[in-house]
């Protein structure tokens, strides 16, 4: 056996036998033994109460685990062997499938990350008033976790803390929180109401950024209130928050995103700013900048027909992505810029009308994705465009630029502005003249909304819109389809909405009523 090998032998030996070195040897044994001795040190120390797990420095213990499974509610102890229990360890009930409740004690400071994450039947927990951060992953995979209370005197919630908690209702943030972690809210479905409390008075700490994907598809949240300390909202914050109708931006933000903040926000329809933020704006419930030219975000939740505002120049990189319920947008002679992507998977576009030329920085790809069909529409004689195709688009004119208040009208409901007057653009059956006259929407379903007959015993009446311009009206009737004639019908003065009346007697015959309209 060679030196070094004795040496091995012995301070195996005498690092297992608490460092009782030989003399000579102490340097060397010192060192290898301090060594030995740590990685020893927690099966040295861990201990079994009860069916906990735990580890003690003397003067506190860590809860570190729970040995079997949990058949109902578990307390944990306050004090163990006289000392109090100040900590939940790494990961102690992480994965424990059968844990439905549990009672922490106040004598508990500090609950450490993924202390609870992945306990599936988890449904109610108690976290002490002297917790001052949920740490990491705490909570993260409990599907069953109802009802949370954060105490007040939190003032960090870490990355996926409460992440895939769907079962989660109703959330208070209370007014020390200074940080949110990335996804710290993410997936947690079933939440429908969030409150940030206001610091309380002399607090200096503020909570003052969304980070990412913090309450990302969090589709059942309905409103949301942002706290005015509030400095910026990263990537992904609000994306798949499906509920959401409107989001209130406060004064005190300077950075928004730029990658998916509002993505797939179906029923988001309007995003509004404070008019004191010095950097951010909104128009017609756009985002844009604050001098309200270039337009950052769309509202997903935004349909039909969009009317870029005459503001703008400059449309972002994914500005419009996944608004899938849009059908026709007009643009500006205004809008020179269109970035990358700016309308991709718009998968209901249809129609792209440009009331100026082309605009002289426009990326390929900016259309991708739309509806079958889809068009670009222009004037005659606008620069830059070309027809049958315009960058690899299909593209026509629509002829002189001409303004009639029909041709307005169209341009308005996003139909290009020399569509014929019987052209049916949604095949609901009713032609754009008769849309028009009667002031109805061409791009709804108009068949259950035309006028109706109201009948009684002796009479048929028949109202109706009749103030659009150049188009005059006249109501017919008979009683065998062939002999049409006003003679009979008795027609109303328009009523301060622009609605007539026409009435005819019945007289106990068949009889029949017919709206005319023309151009």
């Amino acid at each position: 056996m060679t030196t070094n090998s004795k040496l091995s032998r012995i301070l195996k030996f005498s690092c297992l036998n608490r460092f009782k070195c030989v003399v000579g040897k102490s340097a060397l044994c010192l060192l290898i033994g301090l060594s030995t001795f740590g990685l020893l040190s927690n099966a040295a120390f861990a201990q079994i109460f009860g069916n906990f797990t735990y580890v003690s420095d003397g003067s506190a213990v860590t809860i570190t685990g729970y040995s079997v499974p949990a058949n109902g509610p578990v307390l944990i102890p306050g004090t163990i062997d006289g000392l109090p229990v100040t900590a939940i360890g790494i990961g102690a009930f992480q994965n424990n499938v059968t844990l439905t409740q549990v009672s922490i004690p106040n004598s508990v400071v500090r609950i450490s990350q993924f202390a609870f994450s992945g306990c599936s039947t988890l449904n109610s927990v108690n976290i002490p008033d002297g917790v001052t951060s949920i740490a990491r992953s705490t909570f993260e995979f409990c599907p069953a976790l109802t009802q949370v209370t954060i105490p007040s005197n939190v003032t960090a919630i870490g990355t996926n803390a409460f992440k895939n908690c769907t079962a989660l209702t109703s959330l208070t943030i209370p007014g020390k929180v200074s940080l949110i972690g990335i996804g710290a809210f993410a997936n947690c479905a079933g939440l429908t109401s969030l409150t940030f409390l206001p610091p309380p008075p002399g607090h200096t700490a503020f909570l003052t950024t969304i980070n990412s994907g913090t309450f990302s598809s969090c589709s059942s949240l309905t409103s949301l209130v942002l706290p005015s300390t509030i400095t910026v909202i990263g990537n992904f914050a609000f994306q798949y928050c499906e509920g959401l109708t409107s989001l209130a931006i406060p004064a005190s933000v300077t950075s928004i995103g730029p990658d998916f903040v509002f993505d797939s926000c179906s029923r988001l329809s309007s995003i509004i700013v404070h008019p004191n933020n010095p950097t951010f704006s909104t128009i017609d419930g756009f985002l844009t900048n604050k001098l309200q030219t270039t337009l950052i975000t769309c509202p997903a939740g935004k349909s039909g027909t969009v009317t870029i505002p005459s503001t703008i120049t400059a449309i972002n990189p994914s500005a419009f992505l996944n608004c899938s319920k849009i059908v026709s947008v007009v643009f500006p002679q205004s809008v020179t810029d269109v970035g990358s992507k700016a309308f991709s998977t718009c998968s209901q576009l249809r129609r792209a009308i440009f009331l100026g030329d082309s605009p002289s920085n426009f990326i390929t790809d900016a259309f991708e994705f739309a509806a079958s069909g889809f068009t670009v529409y222009f004037y005659e004689g606008a620069a830059g465009f070309t027809s049958p195709t315009w960058n690899g688009y299909p593209a026509a004119s629509m002829g002189a630029n001409v303004v009639t208040p029909y041709n307005t009208w169209l341009l308005s409901h996003g139909l290009p502005a020399n569509q014929n007057w019987q052209y049916d653009d949604n095949g609901d059956g009713v032609g754009n003249l008769m849309a028009f006259a009667l002031g109805l929407n061409p791009n709804q379903n108009l068949s259950g909304a035309m006028p109706k007959p109201i009948f009684s015993s002796t009479q048929m009446s028949l109202s109706f819109y009749s103030g659009a311009p150049g188009v005059t009206y006249s109501v017919e009737s008979c009683t065998d389809f062939t002999d049409w004639s006003a003679d009979e019908v008795v027609l109303s003065q328009p009523d301060a909405n622009q609605i007539r009346t026409a009435t005819v007697m019945t007289s106990g015959l068949n009889r029949f009523m017919r709206l005319k309209v023309n151009p």
